[in-house]
């Protein structure tokens, strides 16, 4: 039971939907766990499955979905298990966790492994993407949840 609370909330949850507005999303199966607002790809069946991370075969974003966070309550990464169905964002506004800070325009790559998405410039492991593919639409401390426009 919760005895306390703070002063204020946050905005916004890590692979929480934005805006309800001309958003693309569409379903796979996991395959293996997927996190809340990360990166994913084509699985092994291509047409019917989605996996954390990738360089190539993009699908979107993993959408948080608040069934799937009731029935994990207390763990400390909530994610789709593995063969469950898994909604992606292809187009549209989604809030994730960006580890260091940043202002709307700045550039956006992912972890290819874990599928992480971050302000600045890929690196070894990770994927830039276009400011056609995603784009930063806050200003955004660094371990903050900022907004970011997907278009994959």
């Amino acid at each position: 039971m919760q005895t306390s609370y703070t002063l204020f909330q946050d905005k916004y949850l890590n692979g929480q939907i934005v805006d309800l507005g001309f958003n693309e999303i569409v379903s796979f199966a996991a395959e293996g766990a997927v996190p809340f607002g990360v990166i994913v790809k084509r699985g092994t069946d291509k047409e019917g499955q989605a996996l954390v991370g990738g360089a190539t075969n993009v699908l979107g974003v993993a959408v948080r979905d608040i069934a799937r966070e009731y029935l994990t309550r207390g763990a400390t990464t909530v994610s789709y298990a593995d063969k469950t169905e898994v909604s992606v964002l292809r187009k549209g506004y989604i809030a994730v966790t960006l580890a260091a800070g940043g202002n709307p325009g700045d550039a956006l790559f992912y972890t290819t492994a874990t599928g992480v998405i971050n302000v600045g410039t890929a690196g070894g492991g990770q994927t830039q993407l276009t400011a056609a593919q995603a784009e930063l639409q806050t200003v955004t401390a660094a371990g903050a949840v900022g907004v970011v426009r997907i278009s994959l």
